[in-house]
């Protein structure tokens, strides 16, 4: 596990980043472990934002995840590792599958939790019919997040979790916009988070 080390950041930003990150945490998962996961998925997930991804699996322990959109693996490795400890399972969708994603999942001993799929979404073979958790975060386009989310709530019933990341990017703010005033009565808002143009948001259906 990585032992974090503020002396070795030399850009201020970054630093700053990372400060605000460990003020943001608040103690599910170690703190270690966020930045690590953070760096080695290449900083494609603030700590805060997996942390809160973390707890949301967490609590719900999901069976079944259906994630859209991996690239390195942030959000995959936080999942993955949450479900380790009740035997959850994800499929992980992302048209650009690659030895980082892999290495990172062997890294975390997730290979049997995780089954990368080489894909395009919804245009996806060998998803369960039943999903328990959604993680959007692949073609951020306003088009594409409400073609996601359409077409895999589906599978989805009562108690069941939703979570996009990246929402607060106009495109994606202008999706969820659209998503809550067509299903908003159906959605309970958990978490809500736009911290440095990113952000994540988690919903409960009910």
């Amino acid at each position: 596990m990585l032992n974090f080390n503020f002396d070795q950041i030399k850009d201020a930003s970054r630093l700053r980043y990372y400060e605000q990150g460990l003020r943001a945490c608040k103690g599910h998962i170690d703190y270690n472990l966020l930045f690590e996961i953070s760096e080695r998925g290449k900083l494609r997930m603030y700590p805060w934002e997996i942390e809160i991804l973390y707890k949301a699996v967490m609590d719900r322990k999901p069976r079944t995840i259906l994630e859209i959109g991996s690239w390195d693996g942030c959000s995959t490795m936080a999942m993955g590792i949450a479900c380790k400890e009740f035997g959850g399972h994800i499929y992980s969708v992302d048209p650009r599958v690659g030895t980082m994603l892999n290495d990172n999942i062997k890294y975390y001993g997730l290979e049997k939790i995780v089954t990368p799929i080489k894909a395009f979404s919804p245009w996806v073979k060998g998803i369960p019919k039943r999903i328990e958790f959604l993680f959007i975060d692949g073609d951020h386009s306003t088009r594409n997040v409400l073609m996601d989310y359409f077409y895999w709530v589906h599978y989805m019933k009562k108690n069941d979790i939703v979570a996009f990341h990246d929402i607060a990017f106009d495109t994606v703010r202008k999706a969820l916009d659209i998503i809550m005033a067509h299903d908003g009565k159906h959605w309970k808002e958990l978490v809500k988070c736009e911290e440095r143009r990113r952000g994540i948001g988690v919903w409960r259906a009910f």
